[in-house]
């Protein structure tokens, strides 16, 4: 958000806004500029062919990040012959660790890469929508 000279937050007055302030700032309007945002994330990553599980999983992170909640997975543990499902779910816990807010900068882990990697190669998806295309324009997307 806007700041002023003592770097105060023109939506809540606290002193000394930061980039964890800016995403999780309480007022009303702010949850709905979130909810707006998550909302273009999800359409973005639709569009760039990404797995359904992988979005619902980053929005869910972010979610519970901006809520300052305890973060857990929005899925049970998948079957072992599940490569997608596994290597999806080890990005999130890796993200997990990095820091959801740290997503938010544009610093995925590269578990996501790796995961829509094979996601792409299993549908045979375009190169157009290989990780080496699309992981700039979701660091971009974030």
């Amino acid at each position: 958000g806007k700041t002023t000279q003592d770097h105060r937050c023109d939506r809540c007055s606290q002193l000394h806004e930061d980039w964890t302030h800016v995403v999780q700032c309480p007022p009303k309007h702010n949850t709905d500029n979130q909810q707006k945002s998550l909302d273009t994330l999800r359409t973005t990553f639709s569009e760039l062919e990404i797995a359904a599980r992988m979005i619902t999983l980053i929005l869910s992170g972010i979610t519970q990040g901006l809520k300052q909640e305890s973060i857990s997975c929005p899925f049970d543990a998948p079957s072992p012959t599940d490569l997608i499902a596994s290597l999806h779910i080890r990005a999130f816990y890796d993200q997990t660790m990095i820091g959801w807010d740290h997503l938010l900068c544009g610093r995925l882990a590269n578990s996501w890469f790796i995961a829509h990697s094979e996601y792409a190669q299993q549908r045979h998806l375009p190169s157009q929508y290989q990780s080496s295309t699309i992981g700039p324009k979701m660091v971009q997307a974030c």
